[in-house]
């Protein structure tokens, strides 16, 4: 807790958008968290190594320049800042592992009587120890630190394998900035969303497929199909194939979305088709569910926990097309199920996104 009279002093190094996509946006709103607190002075580095979505993967010269570039930013803040607490969005395995253990062995040195919290936002460390054998490296990398991660069963699989030691291990599950829920009073009729990054992996080809087995059951079925693709050549395949499967009349793909349209496009839709091959626990989920649309979604091996099957949220436990079909059409035949599916995941999620801001500012030293 903040002493009265004296501020919690928090710098932050971590990724803010752009380009979109769950970890930045995380960043973002435990960032805006912190800053909007009387008890904290905040600064921020930013992580801007991608420019857009075809750029995350990829290294470069630039990169390594700005990789150097930050690292004296961040000698200069721990010194002239003198942080009480210092957040890091951490990446901790892969070649960026190199890179990230840099920035936390500086923060260790520099700041050695700060809190140092690491948040993670994915999963493979564990995979990535085992392979190459580094699990005491991974001992000593985070002597000392309070590691965050997304739910109990990531910290269980990726973390306890380790075997930490005086290392704080804590869950903090994703919230929306002022967990905020839409106010919303018409929705389109058998209008369903996908809404993510057009990315292998995400599922929209499969949701594409089942559009096309539905238009069947249901000729009148809207699909908006709402993501940022890499490259403008993805996205002209991605509208190629909608016209291949002979369902354009049936789906609108509009890019990215943000803001005003975003909020308009989930309050006046009834499902939410989210059939990623990876998801921890994305806030697509909860801006859905905020504004009472029923989710049907990959994940129950970390979004089990938290949400009730066929309460809270239908689970695909097959990414098939006639998998997510069948969930979909269920639902479209069950108004009175996909009310209630809706309601009471609105209700969970307010339930979950209050006890992950409690728990975040208590990370912070924010806690009232």
């Amino acid at each position: 807790m903040a002493n009265k009279m004296s501020k919690a002093r928090i710098l932050f190094l971590v990724q803010l958008p752009p380009p979109v996509h769950g970890a930045s946006i995380m960043n973002a709103t435990v960032y805006n968290l912190a800053a909007a607190s009387p008890n904290a002075e905040t600064k921020v580095i930013e992580l801007s190594f991608a420019k857009s979505l075809a750029d995350l993967q990829k290294i470069s010269l630039r990169k390594l320049l700005k990789a150097i570039s930050i690292e004296l930013n961040l000698i200069y803040q721990l010194i002239r800042f003198r942080p009480t607490t210092f957040y890091f969005s951490m990446v901790p395995h892969g070649f960026v592992l190199l890179r990230d253990s840099l920035y936390l062995i500086t923060a260790k040195l520099l700041s050695p009587k700060a809190k140092l919290v690491v948040h993670l936002h994915r999963s493979g460390l564990h995979e990535f120890s085992s392979k190459h054998n580094i699990k005491g490296y991974y001992q000593w990398l985070f002597k000392g630190c309070t590691v965050v991660h997304l739910t109990e069963q990531l910290a269980k699989r990726e973390l306890e394998p380790l075997q930490l030691r005086n290392t704080c291990v804590t869950v903090v599950h994703n919230f929306i900035e002022g967990k905020e829920t839409s106010i919303c009073f018409q929705k389109n009729r058998n209008q369903i969303l996908f809404l993510s990054n057009l990315l292998p992996g995400k599922g929209y080809i499969e949701t594409l497929k089942a559009v096309a087995l539905l238009k069947n059951e249901f000729p009148h079925i809207h699909l908006i199909l709402a993501g940022a693709a890499p490259t403008a050549k993805v996205e002209l395949e991605v509208r190629d194939f909608v016209s291949k499967l002979g369902i354009a009349e049936n789906v609108t793909v509009t890019g990215g979305i943000y803001g005003e349209t975003k909020r308009r496009t989930l309050c006046e839709s009834e499902v939410l088709i989210l059939p990623s091959e990876q998801e921890y626990f994305p806030l697509v989920i909860l801006e859905a569910m905020g504004s009472n649309v029923a989710v049907v979604s990959s994940g129950r091996e970390n979004l089990g926990e938290i949400f009730t099957d066929m309460q809270e949220i239908l689970f695909l436990d097959s990414l098939t097309p006639m998998a997510i079909a069948s969930k979909v059409s269920f639902l479209l035949n069950n108004r009175e199920q996909l009310e209630q599916v809706a309601h009471n995941g609105k209700e969970k999620s307010i339930t979950v996104q209050s006890e992950s801001i409690g728990k975040i500012k208590q990370v912070l030293g924010l806690d009232d």
